[in-house]
This record gives C-alpha cells, sequence and structure tokens, in this order.
C-alpha cells in the first residue's frame, strides 16, 4: 500500500478539488466515501504528483476502484443503528461534530488555564518555541482566517506573525475571552453552511479548498494544538497537575 506521508498539503486539495468538481459527486458521497478516498482515490493521483519520474506510466494501481453509490432522496439504513441515512442528516451530523469538536477543545483549554498563573502562561520553553499565551493568538487567527473568513468569504486582515511575536503579557482571562469569541462565531458559521457552501472552493491562506475540507483543516490545526497546551501546562505543573477526565471504569 502506497503512504501518505509524501504528501504535500497542496497536492491533497488538488486532489480531492478533482474528485468533487470533476467527479461531480453530491456532499452524502463525498463524506460516506472519504475514509477509503486516502487508498483507493488519493495515493494514485499523490504517487503520480511527487513521483512521476520514478514510476512507469505503464504501471497499474493495486487499489481496487471504488464502488459509487448515489444516496436516493429517501436514504439509506443504517445497519447499526436502523436509522435512515439522508444527505440532509450528513450534513448536520457533519457540522455537529465540528462544533463539538472546537467546543470540547475550549473547555480542555480553560481547565489548563485555571491551573496556571499568568507567569506561566507567557513563559517559553526556549527562546525558539511559544507559549500557551501565543498559541491563543493563534488559535484565535487561524480559526477566524479558515471558518469565519474562509467560510463566509470575508476580507481576511490575519497578520501571523504577529501571534507570535506578541510578548505584551496580557490578562490570560483577555487572551481566552479573544479566542472564545472566536469560536462561538466560528460555530455559528458553520452550522451556517449549506450543501452547496460545503462542496464549493474557496481560496484560503494560498489554498484551494472546499468547504468540507476547510473546517477539517481548521478543527484538526485547533485541536493539535489543544493538546500542546495540555502538555505545557503538565511540565509546568508537574505532579501538581489536575486531570480533566479520569475513567472511573477499567476501561
Amino acid at each position: 500500500m502506497l503512504s501518505l506521508k509524501g504528501m504535500t498539503r497542496r497536492s491533497f486539495f488538488r486532489a480531492k478539488q478533482s474528485f468533487t468538481v470533476h467527479g461531480n459527486h453530491s456532499l452524502g458521497e463525498c463524506m460516506l466515501l472519504w475514509p477509503s478516498l486516502s487508498r483507493a482515490y488519493f495515493e494514485p493521483l499523490i504517487r503520480l504528483d511527487r513521483f512521476s519520474n520514478e514510476r512507469p506510466p505503464t504501471q497499474q494501481s493495486s487499489c481496487p476502484p471504488i464502488p459509487l453509490r448515489r444516496i436516493p432522496p429517501y436514504g439509506l439504513t443504517s445497519h447499526s443503528t436502523g436509522k435512515t441515512v439522508t444527505q440532509t442528516s450528513l450534513l448536520t451530523a457533519y457540522r455537529s461534530s465540528m462544533v463539538a469538536q472546537l467546543r470540547d477543545g475550549m473547555v480542555k483549554i480553560e481547565h489548563c488555564l485555571q491551573q496556571l498563573s499568568p507567569e506561566d502562561i507567557w513563559t517559553r520553553p526556549n527562546g525558539h518555541m511559544n507559549s500557551i499565551a501565543n498559541l491563543l493568538l493563534h488559535l484565535a487567527g487561524n480559526v477566524r482566517q479558515w471558518l469565519i473568513c474562509g467560510l463566509s468569504n470575508q476580507l481576511d486582515l490575519r497578520k501571523r506573525q504577529q501571534e507570535f511575536d506578541d510578548r505584551s503579557e496580557r490578562e490570560p482571562r483577555e487572551l481566552f475571552e479573544v479566542l472564545r469569541k472566536t469560536i462561538e462565531d466560528a460555530c455559528s458559521e458553520i452550522n451556517r453552511q449549506s450543501e452547496e457552501s460545503l462542496l464549493a472552493v474557496r481560496r484560503v491562506q494560498q489554498f484551494d479548498c472546499d468547504g468540507l475540507q476547510t473546517i477539517a483543516d481548521s478543527v484538526c490545526h485547533f485541536r493539535g494544538h489543544v493538546q500542546e497546551i495540555i502538555h505545557m501546562t503538565r511540565v509546568l505543573k508537574a505532579d501538581a497537575y489536575q486531570f480533566h477526565f479520569v475513567p472511573e471504569n477499567p476501561e
């Protein structure tokens, strides 16, 4: 099986755009087929894109074709729940899931900040790394650029480097409120997205991507930095760190 490690962000968007636009598939098909696309659709494109000089033109991909199955208006029945799955229900589930990921991340960030002093939050592990405060500013900038301006086609005035250069030592509560307001605005924007908007290609931060990928990219980026903030908090607090969740059962 071919690897996704060599895939650039740009080639991924190009492959995704090709599937959505040229394949003329519905939102339901894109979302149902998404787990299989990396193996059966994207990998041959990625391989050809990055290693075209290494692969003989006559060599065929070993990936089996994906049997496309269009979702009829009345929907499909889920074998696990017995409920009818429609494009509308998939759209609602996708939006709700992305919103839940953002809000859950904010709960975890707030839990960390409650354990830290202002000095802790502005502390940089070394001169080449960011403080937790800088990460809060960075997340607010990224979410605003991708999920608010990107989805609504507003003018983006972000100055990314300032997020990392800031050493103003503003109050942590102020930084958190800026991020909280940004996240809530982003959640509202996600919930406003229609099927047509999620499939429409737009340009965000020099990348051409549809609404589905715009949301997924920013939410994954957000959750990655949430985990970084948790790790930095654990390092700062050591044995005094308080976990947000501890399972009561063995599993």
